[in-house]
């Protein structure tokens, strides 16, 4: 309502409509009253009525083309705001809008059949703009991409307002050019603006000891805590886990922060309601690591039926506890499946102890191409079951140097054994 009356406002009163209106009107008025009026008795000549008649029909006339023209940049501005789409045309809740990936946001919608739409509209709104530099910057559909197509739009964005183009700008800058502090500015004032999204990675940013910055456990916190009161479940899930790490940094840059796990169930349960999966996932491997099986399991099952790709692993380590090896290889297939590297370990590891050394040697090798370093060992073992010495040292050695003390072991015994 504000934008429409400033329309209406700026419209009537330029100069050369409003103004000019009433100067033109009253002119002509002062005009005509001193020709027609009678001056010492004597009528005015025919003459000069005429002349009258003409400049009143030529004000009249310049009044209504000056009308006329206000009515049409009116009606221009009216269209602008009205063709303004922001993100709740396309139906995004204030939270996804707040709190979610661009990425998210995009596929939870279905927008990618309504790209043209949005491109469309992106002149005039900068929700939209945001909404299509998302699908240049990350690929999204079957855009290719383009950051500095991603730039232009966000900037776009950015012009019209948007708090979320802050958070959009400092993504650009930090994955495209990498410029972290750069980044951290636009994040700040994502979250100084109400941008959930923005007051997250300013967390993270603090968390990790990013853009040059010493880690900070306790500005981290206060961000995530921001992202959280800004609605956003998922700065209550990073919270949580600051309260569990009990840290923040890498190696030397490590800096303590006081273990909670009171507080962190409290937050993951919360998340959890709010719909977050990890959150569920989380919370039962604390029960896990507390060795109360029976609290953990539903949590796990509930962040597995939620989405959370990690939590089939942990059900499988569950029940690799309990010595069903039957149900723990079923639900590490499934996480495996599911892209949990953890999981292919797990039913490597299983399958290794069933001794089907071929069908382990699959999963483990899947395990470790995706990063996960305890699978090493065990190929190592497989490698000496076939006979394999060289390969079997091979995967010691790189264990070893992962800090396996079974790897050193072996390593050691295998120097002392006679060659043939």
């Amino acid at each position: 309502m504000t934008d429409l009356t400033n329309i209406l406002a700026s419209a009537i009163t330029q100069p050369s409509t409003g103004i000019a209106v009433a100067s033109s009107t009253g002119a002509v008025a002062l005009v005509a009253y001193w020709l027609f009026r009678k001056d010492d008795g004597k009528a005015v000549s025919r003459a000069t009525k005429i002349t009258t008649v003409i400049l009143v029909i030529v004000a009249v006339s310049s009044t209504s083309l000056m009308w006329s023209r206000s009515s049409m940049i009116l009606s221009n501005k009216i269209a602008i705001l009205s063709s303004d789409k922001g993100y709740k045309h396309w139906g995004i809740t204030d939270r996804d809008w707040s709190c979610e990936l661009g990425r998210n946001i995009w596929e939870k919608y279905g927008l990618e059949a309504r790209r043209p739409e949005i491109v469309q509209s992106a002149t005039t709104s900068p929700d939209s703009a945001i909404l299509v530099g998302s699908t240049y910057m990350e690929g999204l559909g079957a855009t290719a991409v383009d950051t500095g197509e991603a730039r232009r739009y966000f900037e776009m964005g950015l012009k019209g307002g948007s708090a979320r183009a802050y958070n959009a700008m400092g993504y650009y800058h930090e994955a495209a050019l990498l410029d972290e502090k750069q980044a951290l500015n636009y994040y700040l004032q994502g979250a100084e603006s109400g941008s959930g999204v923005a007051a997250h990675n300013l967390g993270k940013t603090y968390r990790d000891g990013r853009a040059s910055l010493e880690p900070s456990a306790e500005l981290a916190a206060k961000w995530f805590q921001r992202t959280a009161d800004l609605g956003c479940p998922n700065g209550k899930l990073s919270l949580a886990r600051l309260y569990i790490a009990g840290e923040v940094g890498e190696g030397r840059r490590k800096i303590q922060f006081p273990k909670d796990l009171s507080k962190a169930r409290i937050l993951l349960e919360q998340a959890a309601d709010d719909n977050v999966p990890a959150a569920a996932t989380d919370l039962g491997n604390l029960f896990v690591e507390e060795n109360d099986d029976e609290r953990a399991l539903p949590w796990l099952l509930r962040g597995h039926k939620m989405g959370d790709k990690n939590a089939a692993g942990l059900i499988a380590e569950l029940e690799m506890r309990r010595d069903d090896n039957d149900a723990a290889l079923n639900w590490a297939k499934v996480g495996a499946n599911a892209g949990d590297p953890r999981s292919a370990y797990f039913a490597g590891a299983i399958l290794a102890n069933m001794k089907d050394y071929d069908a382990a040697k699959t999963w483990l090798m899947r395990a470790e191409r995706d990063g996960v370093e305890q699978a090493l060992p065990l190929l190592g073992r497989i490698a000496e079951h076939d006979n394999n010495p060289e390969l079997a040292k091979s995967y010691y050695e790189r264990a070893a140097a992962s800090g396996s003390a079974f790897a050193k072991s072996r390593l050691k015994q295998m120097r002392t054994l006679p060659t043939s």
